[in-house]
């Protein structure tokens, strides 16, 4: 299980705009690009562990920050959904 955080983890912390305007889409969620653009400045580079329930909260208050609270309680929904929660 280790290794699925790991890798999981890895891509949150590299993710680019492509991949999140991909996965909102594949999840029915209103991504703009400067959104996007905004999100992965936000998550690259650091090391936020998505399975860590303060880190996971941290990076969502940071996303509603962004998109408002509406969508970042249905990305909240896919974080979970990755994390198995």
């Amino acid at each position: 299980m280790k290794f699925l955080e790991n890798l999981v983890n890895m891509k949150l912390n590299n993710i680019r705009r492509g991949e999140l305007l991909q996965l909102a889409k594949q999840n029915g969620i209103a991504l703009s690009t400067a959104e996007a653009d905004q999100i992965a400045m936000e998550l690259n580079g650091k090391n936020y562990n998505l399975f860590n329930d303060s880190h996971r909260n941290m990076i969502l208050n940071k996303i509603s920050g962004i998109v408002g609270n509406e969508r970042a309680k249905q990305i909240e929904y896919v974080f979970l959904k990755l994390t198995g929660r």
